[in-house]
């Protein structure tokens, strides 16, 4: 806080000078569009990022592959607590993204 602190010229007191938006989001300094703005933009570039990147089908079919297992699997389950329905469906939705993430996870390297 003491380099925030400035002397100005003419007084003796001292004056704060305005963050940066850089130094506002590090102490987390509250809302303000332009923070919202780059925010924004931010995640728009990931999200262009990610679909120039990945190899989407792939993703589709494990996800489906995902989907297929998990509702499977799901529906057993289900079975043995007489509910196999919403269990399976539950399981179905589950195994979708547990596929989906595993495909983008082995495409980024990290699997």
């Amino acid at each position: 806080m003491r380099n925030q602190i400035t002397l100005p010229g003419d007084t003796e007191r001292p004056s704060i000078r305005e963050l940066s938006l850089d130094e506002t989001e590090t102490v987390g300094g509250g809302f303000s569009w332009s923070g919202l703005v780059h925010k924004a933009e931010g995640i728009v570039h990931t999200a262009i990022h990610n679909i120039e990147s990945h190899n989407w089908t792939q993703v589709g079919n494990d996800a489906l592959n995902g989907a297929k297992i998990g509702g499977v699997a799901g529906g057993v389950v289900g079975a043995f607590f007489g509910e196999p329905g919403p269990v399976g469906a539950y399981g179905g939705a589950i195994g979708a993204l547990v596929g989906a993430d595993y495909a983008l996870a082995r495409q980024d390297g990290w699997v």
